[in-house]
């Protein structure tokens, strides 16, 4: 039995759905995609502008950690104090109401959490309200035990050396899935039925923005369409 930490590189981004209520999170969002960016092709420029608003979440996202644990942080020590106000039996009226406030931070921030853990463990049990955060935790790290991977057997010798991993990782996709030139495929003498200039027409010009509208509205807002961390929920809202 090993126990080593290996370091696969940066973790992979994603936003989460409870971002969106977050204070400071629509103005960056808004400030990051009307920054000027010129390029050649609008495809191009999309991308670059994702990749530009992941960075600048990321850093928006570790100052507000930072600011919600010392939030708790305060927020605890005030509960304290009030809690032994209370038991010194010096509490009062105005004290009961700060106690109240104190308890309705510590709550929201506590929801915020769940709802972080709800999006990270993925599984559909946690869509019916249950609030059992540690059977979240549990499951996330549940899930990154049986994903990850702590090393392999490469020509009949255990190994967990990461440069080796990679190297064999590659190796063995290049070799399942090549790159071919040519498909090998012949097609000359097949007469394939045609479709008329109208349809053709139809199926060449440009989509129109309501058709991408009803598009990305008819998508499950958990789902993303490729691992860039932006689902479906991050497109409906912004």
């Amino acid at each position: 039995m090993q126990n080593k930490v290996i370091d696969w590189g940066p973790k992979p981004f994603k936003t989460f759905d409870v971002w969106q209520n977050t204070e400071g999170f629509k103005e960056v969002v808004k400030n990051s995609w009307e920054q000027p960016m010129h390029r050649d092709n609008s495809l191009e420029l999309v991308k670059d502008k994702l990749k530009q608003l992941k960075r600048e979440l990321k850093q928006w996202r570790v100052e507000v950690y930072n600011k919600e644990v010392n939030q708790e942080k305060k927020l605890l020590e005030e509960l304290g104090f009030l809690d032994k106000c209370d038991d010194d039996g010096m509490i009062h009226e105005e004290l009961r109401l700060k106690r109240i406030h104190v308890l309705k931070g510590l709550n929201m921030l506590n929801e915020k959490e769940i709802l972080v853990a709800k999006q990270k463990a993925r599984i559909e049990w946690l869509k019916k309200g249950d609030t059992n955060s540690r059977y979240y935790h549990s499951k996330i790290k549940w899930r990154m035990m049986n994903n990850g991977i702590k090393g392999l057997h490469i020509e009949e010798e255990w190994t967990d050396n990461l440069v080796r991993i990679q190297v064999e990782l590659k190796s063995y996709f290049q070799e399942k899935f090549p790159v071919q030139n040519r498909l090998g495929i012949n097609l000359d003498g097949i007469q394939f039925r045609s479709i008329t200039e109208a349809d053709n027409e139809m199926l060449c010009r440009a989509f129109s923005e309501q058709e991408i509208l009803e598009a990305v509205g008819n998508c499950e807002s958990t789902k993303s369409l490729r691992p860039d961390g932006f689902n479906f929920h991050f497109i409906k809202s912004n």
